[in-house]
């Protein structure tokens, strides 16, 4: 789970995804990776967040991965939400 955090936080998301956060402009000197519609798809998957919530996995790094992925993302943070409060039930 925490080389899914880092590298969250070190790619470049296709022209066509309407994430925001462009780490080019945040991180000099790092390797930055570059994810193909797919791998955005698997990470915004909502089944990818019930799992690890339900298996109990790396909380710290998850909690990474759902403040990038939801940073000025509405749509994401609002799914994220339910799902949280739905587990929480």
């Amino acid at each position: 789970m925490k080389t899914v955090a880092n590298l969250v936080l070190r790619c470049v998301y296709p022209a066509d995804h309407q994430h925001t956060v462009n780490p080019e402009s945040l991180l000099k000197n790092v390797q930055l990776y570059t994810l193909d519609s797919n791998d955005v798809k698997c990470l915004f998957a909502l089944e990818f967040f019930e799992k690890t919530l339900r298996e109990n996995q790396d909380v710290a790094s998850l909690c990474q991965i759902i403040q990038h992925l939801g940073y000025e993302n509405e749509v994401f943070s609002f799914i994220v939400s339910y799902t949280l409060l739905r587990g929480m039930q």
